[in-house]
């Protein structure tokens, strides 16, 4: 049956991509309003439950003259990133050349805004943590919450000016 370990059938699966889903519609209804100046961007892209397209965000909105916004939604929940998702979507982003310091090159900022969404849990995770590329010398983004009335988060990935983008 549903959700048993040998089926083919995953009720974890059904669970993760409906947490998906409500944080997409969480974005979105914050994309909708006046405080988030995107309200008059329409949806390029939108992947709710999959892995994004190559060079491609789980939401995709952009308006002529205006740089396009990307989010990354996560299903993720839970006192840990265990799977690495913040890392993860900062490079899918492009605000990171890898998910390891050691491997890491510098970039130059990418021209679309960039942000992450996910749940309280996750978020306070991240704000409580000290990674490489958030903290400290080696810190190549900050993160800025958005205001929104939601159990959502959503923060505005920020690149954080260097010799080589100066």
């Amino acid at each position: 049956g549903i959700g048993q370990p040998d089926s083919n059938q995953s009720l974890t699966e059904v669970i993760n991509q409906a947490a998906n889903v409500q944080r997409l519609l969480d974005a979105l209804s914050w994309v909708m309003s006046k405080q988030s100046g995107l309200e008059l961007h329409s949806v390029t892209v939108c992947h709710p439950t999959t892995s994004s397209g190559v060079n491609e965000a789980d939401l995709v909105l952009s308006r002529p003259g205006f740089r396009e916004a990307r989010f990354e939604v996560t299903d993720v929940v839970g006192n840990k990133d265990g799977n690495k998702k913040e890392i993860t979507d900062l490079k899918s982003l492009n605000f990171v050349s890898s998910k390891t310091k050691k491997a890491n090159v510098p970039v130059d900022p990418p021209n679309h805004r960039g942000f992450l969404v996910m749940s309280p849990e996750l978020g306070a995770v991240i704000c409580k943590r000290k990674s490489w590329w958030s903290s400290g010398d080696t810190a190549v983004v900050l993160l800025e919450r958005q205001e929104f009335d939601s159990d959502t988060l959503i923060f505005e990935v920020i690149s954080v000016p260097t010799e080589n983008n100066l």
